[in-house]
């Protein structure tokens, strides 16, 4: 039974899909000459790039197809596993990026290829591509982004998603990705506080 209780929202690039491996992994083909970022330090990725750079993330970043081609993150299957084991249900809640084109329909597709034959076409029917998270309905919300816009609204609680750009992030929940042993007992805390 789905209830906004049980939802856990997921956000999919950085948190599911291989956002930052694919782009750096375009740049080092494609633009040798072109110095990788490391650590990186910001959200958004051409913001960590020299200004001369920041147009060739933003084309590969536009490319019809790029969000097929994202690698799966370690641990999201065995995640998702341990999220459903647990009585909640994963929804994926996820923004485009206006820039690309086929935004939308590519991450359908990489759900299609990636979690729909291991959990059911319900992964993609349930699916929220969306600007405005804070609408969304659930318990808790993972995500990478360290503020997310409106988040004073929602009714979900913002668990970060740990990455080097969001050490700042004001949220006090946080996974050290999806082998962290602490999700369901952070998820449970999260329950009880809003209860």
């Amino acid at each position: 039974m789905r209830t906004p209780e049980s939802i856990v929202l997921v956000d999919m690039d950085g948190v599911m899909a291989d956002f930052d491996g694919k782009v750096l992994q375009d740049l080092e083909d494609l633009y040798p000459h072109v110095p990788i970022p490391h650590p990186r330090n910001s959200f958004y990725i051409d913001d960590d790039m020299a200004p001369e750079h920041k147009p060739i993330v933003r084309e590969i970043i536009s490319k019809p197809g790029f969000f097929t081609q994202l690698g799966v993150i370690e641990g999201t299957h065995q995640g998702w596993e341990l999220l459903l084991d647990a009585g909640y249900t994963p929804q994926i809640c996820s923004a485009p990026l206006r820039k690309n084109p086929t935004c939308e329909q590519d991450k359908l597709a990489w759900l299609e290829e990636h979690f729909v034959p291991q959990f059911g076409h319900w992964v993609i029917d349930t699916a929220i591509i969306t600007k405005d998270k804070a609408s969304c309905s659930g318990l808790a919300i993972i995500e990478d982004r360290p503020e997310i816009k409106d988040a004073h609204r929602a009714e979900w609680k913002h668990v970060v998603f740990d990455r080097t750009y969001n050490q700042d992030a004001r949220s006090p929940y946080r996974l050290d990705g999806w082998k962290d042993p602490f999700i369901i007992p952070l998820l449970r805390t999260i329950e009880q506080e809003v209860l």
